[in-house]
């Protein structure tokens, strides 16, 4: 469910259709990617509850994995704005272009009030990633757990 969730929301943030984000192994590499975060922001951090025990996290790896993950992940967006930026093939006035397209839309017009950044283009894609992926994945898991169990039925076909 969850690489569904990804996948709608990759289409509606990059566009895949008609760019290499459609390409099967960068969409598996920016799954992983995007699995990855989505686990390590999920985990119990003992530095979240004990600031003062933030060592801890040296030590089990946890900010190793973190610092790798994030540079990933930020090297996938500079790709993706890059290509945006580049391909003479995108139209940037259609009203009907992805987020990155409209978030550059933003950064380039002389006539915004906001000057937005690479990075805050990142932090907004991050963003829509995590908050539409992580918690459509589980809304649907949830629903779906609970249309069983209230169902005896499909809960005996289910057990082992």
């Amino acid at each position: 469910m969850l690489l569904l969730a990804n996948d709608i929301v990759l289409r509606v943030v990059f566009s895949m259709k008609g760019n290499n984000y459609g390409d099967k192994k960068v969409k598996s590499e920016f799954d992983e990617i995007l699995r990855e975060t989505q686990d390590l922001l999920g985990m119990v951090n003992i530095a979240d509850y004990l600031p003062w025990m933030g060592w801890f996290n040296k030590l089990n790896g946890v900010e190793a994995r973190l610092d790798k993950n994030f540079r990933e992940l930020d090297s996938f967006y500079d790709r993706a704005i890059q290509e945006h930026r580049e391909c003479p093939t995108r139209t940037r006035t259609d009203e009907h272009g992805d987020l990155v397209d409209v978030l550059l839309r933003v950064q380039t017009d002389p006539n915004q009030d906001i000057a937005l950044t690479d990075d805050q283009m990142k932090a907004v894609l991050t963003d829509m990633f995590i908050a539409g992926t992580d918690t459509s994945a589980a809304t649907i898991f949830t629903c779906t757990w609970i249309d069983v169990a209230t169902r005896q039925w499909q809960m005996q076909k289910m057990e082992w």
